[in-house]
């Protein structure tokens, strides 16, 4: 699981540290990184990374507007000094949300959730129904297993 990531925070010394830390992870490839949101809205736009680390408090526009102006939206996780944010993070799918200054293990944490999200999803992908399947139909009091190579439309009436 190679994910690329971006990061985006004004300070640059946070920027600095968290690159640093993220090293650690050879699964993470940090693509970019700004200081400024509305570059970073450009340039995430540009370059679609699967993660976005995301600061809330910034001049100009902020962390959850940052968001609302992106093209697709990434997985998140916020990295902030605020703790009063989490709760509209979370409303907005974040996939975590870590306070400054970021402790390795809780920076470790947040990405072994990423790959587990990550493993579900591909396993999900896997799971779906495919041709050489069947699936059951109840028609009243009759049942069915009907193999999908053999549907060409499915209408429900009712229940």
């Amino acid at each position: 699981m190679n994910k690329k990531c971006y990061i985006v925070d004004d300070e640059n010394l946070a920027v600095k540290e968290l690159e640093t830390m993220l090293a650690l992870f050879p699964n993470i490839q940090v693509i970019g990184s700004n200081e400024r949101a509305s570059k970073a809205i450009v340039e995430i736009n540009d370059k679609k990374p699967d993660l976005i680390f995301l600061d809330i408090n910034m001049p100009g526009t902020n962390g959850f507007e940052l968001l609302e102006q992106l093209d697709e939206a990434p997985e998140v996780i916020f990295v902030t000094a605020y703790d009063e944010f989490a709760i509209r993070a979370f409303e907005v799918n974040a996939l975590d949300y870590i306070l400054k200054p970021v402790n390795p293990e809780r920076l470790k944490d947040a990405i072994q959730k990423l790959e587990k999200k990550s493993q579900q999803a591909l396993k999900d992908r896997t799971d779906k129904l495919s041709l050489d399947k069947k699936i059951f139909i109840k028609d009243g009091d009759r049942c069915y297993f009907v193999p999908i190579r053999d549907i060409f439309l499915i209408e429900s009436e009712g229940n």
